[in-house]
């Protein structure tokens, strides 16, 4: 988990959709300095969305993800690594969110590729686990999809998407696609320059139910849909 006070994030989001009757569940998964490897993160996920899913006193409920930043690369992993396929869980998948993802790693920057290296491996091994190859050789369940990315987040991300998304549509899946005018993700400069002083306003959102405006186009659609699980991403 995170450090008080920026668990208060997390909060926030799950605040924001539960006070908008979804059942709204917020799974964790163990960091790189743990000395998880994949798929381990995306495995904690997937236990996490199995045993809610397994306990939920509304059988055949619909489930929707969210995941941002390495959540929205877990969350693909998920639905895409034929080892993490559940019977009981994936058929109860009807969409996913998918925000800020680093879908492939030939455009990072070079302070990132040490991360990378530790929980993917070597340069081979990590490009045949990405989620832009894990899609090019996987059967991958049709959802409905829709992939954001902030305008300011950072540059190598833009092409990533890009190229994820022209790699969905060949394999003929519906997505949406849409960039996130003036937003500010954890992935910014701007963020990391702001993010103190950003924290007492997420407490205040959490305590009177809102959340910032990028987050409010994930809207119920009907009252038997319910969103479950924002996957941790910063």
């Amino acid at each position: 988990m995170l450090p008080a006070p920026a668990e208060i994030i997390y909060q926030n989001l799950g605040s924001f959709f539960a006070t908008r009757g979804f059942i709204t569940v917020v799974p964790d998964y163990r960091l790189i300095d743990s000395g998880v490897q994949f798929p381990g993160a995306a495995q904690d996920v997937c236990d996490a969305m199995q045993w809610v899913v397994d306990n939920l006193p509304f059988p055949n409920s619909d489930v929707y993800v969210l995941g941002h930043s390495a959540g929205a690369m877990n969350m693909f992993t998920i639905l895409a690594l034929p080892e993490l396929y559940s019977p009981t869980l994936h058929p109860c998948i009807k969409g996913a969110i998918l925000l800020s993802g680093c879908y492939t790693f030939k455009d990072i920057p070079a302070d990132m590729k040490d991360s990378v290296r530790m929980h993917y491996g070597e340069d081979a091994e990590a490009n045949q686990r990405v989620p832009l190859a894990l899609l090019e050789s996987a059967s991958v369940p049709t959802l409905r999809l829709l992939l954001g990315i902030g305008e300011r987040d950072i540059p190598c991300l833009d092409p990533a998407m890009n190229k994820f998304s022209a790699a969905l549509k060949e394999k003929g899946l519906y997505i949406f696609t849409t960039i996130m005018n003036g937003v500010i993700t954890c992935n910014s400069r701007e963020w990391r320059l702001t993010t103190s002083s950003c924290i007492d306003c997420f407490k205040l959102w959490s305590h009177i139910g809102i959340a910032p405006h990028s987050f409010q186009f994930a809207r119920k659609r009907g009252s038997h849909h319910q969103f479950r699980g924002y996957a941790r991403s910063f």
